[in-house]
């Protein structure tokens, strides 16, 4: 029996050793394998991200044309003046006109009908002469007037939220060359060719502020739009000025606004930390942006 159970023993304690190695290679191989996952990961995510980057960068380049074609003066004046101001011109013009014809058509039944002014006076002003004037009238004022009214109402960013877009966007006074090529001023303000005059001998931070405000309103707009829930004052103007840095394109598109608009605002910090690359590169005055915004949205959560 002894020697029966001296032979298991010398059996396990020599294969001991190699039971240990084909144990340490299993968890090698598994370590090796947990790495080439997050390596993958990390590929995934970066080729992601630079998709991302690619679609943002192109959404903006639009928009500068679109700014380069609009603010571009023709030379002519009242070209310049017709393309601003199409819906007036059209609808005076239709005003003229339609007051021509009914005021010729008065004139028909008085002069060569005879018939008196109290009396062809409602004839040219039927029910149906009436409900058309109603109709344009409402298309064509009262809904500039609702939108004026909507757009007092519209929420915007709290003071907070500018302070953090200034510190970000910095201050000039005088007109510079912004790295895209645009002359700008104050907090980021693209000069138009007819504001060129204007600026010519600098602005003051409470002028340029005022500049920021305006600018501002359509990342306040794009906000309103692609985010559906509730929001606080510092995580709506957390998402204004992530929007008003990278474009409403970047918001629409991004798997921030998908987490917000699920209400998954614990996951909400890690997304805004996705957004620090341009150019494939990390940069850092983007990565301490996000930081503050990802900050401030958990803060005000």
């Amino acid at each position: 029996m002894l020697t029966l159970l001296g032979s298991l023993l010398g059996f396990i304690s020599s294969a001991f050793p190699d039971l240990l190695r084909l144990w340490q290679d299993h968890q090698d191989r598994k370590h090796e394998l947990a790495i080439l996952d997050r390596q993958m990961e990390q590929m995934r995510l970066g080729h992601t991200q630079r998709l991302e980057e690619i679609a943002v960068e192109a959404d903006i380049a639009e928009s500068k044309a679109l700014y380069r074609h609009d603010s571009k003066p023709s030379g002519v004046k009242w070209v310049d003046g017709l393309r601003a101001s199409v819906r007036p011109v059209i609808t005076y013009a239709f005003f003229l006109l339609f007051t021509a014809v009914k005021l010729s058509a008065l004139y028909v039944l008085i002069a060569d009908e005879g018939l008196a002014f109290t009396i062809a006076l409602p004839r040219i002003w039927d029910p149906e002469t009436q409900a058309l004037f109603a109709a344009v009238m409402s298309f064509w004022f009262g809904q500039r007037a609702l939108a004026k009214a909507r757009a007092s109402d519209m929420r915007h960013i709290t003071q907070e939220g500018l302070d953090l877009i200034k510190r970000f966007e910095g201050f000039s006074p005088m007109i510079y060359i912004c790295p895209a090529g645009y002359p700008t001023i104050g907090y980021g303000h693209v000069v138009r060719e007819e504001e060129r005059e204007r600026f010519e001998d600098g602005i003051n931070e409470q002028e340029a502020e005022v500049l920021l405000q305006r600018d501002v309103r359509w990342a306040e707009r794009g906000v309103l739009r692609l985010i559906n829930v509730p929001l606080t004052d510092g995580q709506f103007d957390t998402l204004v000025s992530f929007t008003f840095n990278l474009g409403t394109g970047a918001l629409q598109r991004s798997t921030l606004r998908r987490k917000v608009n699920r209400e998954e605002h614990a996951q909400v910090p890690r997304e805004f930390m996705r957004w620090v690359w341009a150019g494939g590169r990390k940069l850092a005055g983007l990565t301490k942006r996000r930081y503050e915004e990802a900050s401030l949205y958990v803060l005000n959560a």
